[in-house]
């Protein structure tokens, strides 16, 4: 069974290279102020740290990000690449789309994608899961970025097309 996704597309507004050090710190406060909305569902108050799918206890984020620290000075290896400074791996395969490759080194790249997946294993979380998911796709389009354009799209955007349009 698939939980409910909102994915986040983001590219440049000028040129067309995605691995810039100032577009990857606005992706990561983007992504900050994401994880700090709030809804309120029958009277209870509902966030990212409740409504997130977590995996060995953690929620599942977008650790990817954390690579803007390192952006510019290591080189991002792709698809994965391991962060020796915290023994981790990241999969930018999943993250980092339209890539141009040397010897297994990523050159460049076109657009980032930021994942929030939403625990919806009860009735209330699935609820509170679609507000605060409706909620992160407003916000996003509300806001007018510096260095980025983004996109928002959910498990039900198809389904809502088609119903806008029939």
């Amino acid at each position: 069974r698939l939980h409910q996704v909102c994915d986040i597309t983001l590219v440049p507004l000028e040129g067309a290279e995605i691995l810039r050090p100032e577009i990857w710190d606005e992706v990561f406060r983007l992504q900050e102020a994401i994880k700090h909305i709030q809804v309120v569902h029958d009277g209870d108050l509902y966030d990212w740290n409740y409504l997130c799918v977590r995996f060995n206890g953690e929620c599942v984020e977008n650790r990817f990000l954390n690579l803007k620290d390192v952006l510019g000075v290591a080189n991002l290896t792709y698809p994965i690449m391991h962060d020796t400074n915290n023994n981790r791996d990241y999969p930018l395969a999943a993250h980092v789309g339209g890539v141009s490759l040397s010897e297994g080194v990523l050159v460049s790249g076109r657009a980032l994608k930021v994942t929030f997946i939403v625990d919806d294993s009860t009735r209330r979380k699935r609820i509170a899961g679609e507000i605060w998911i409706q909620t992160v796709r407003m916000y996003v389009s509300a806001i007018n970025f510096k260095h980025i354009q983004a996109f928002a799209v959910t498990d039900k955007s198809i389904e809502e097309e088609l119903s806008f349009n029939i």
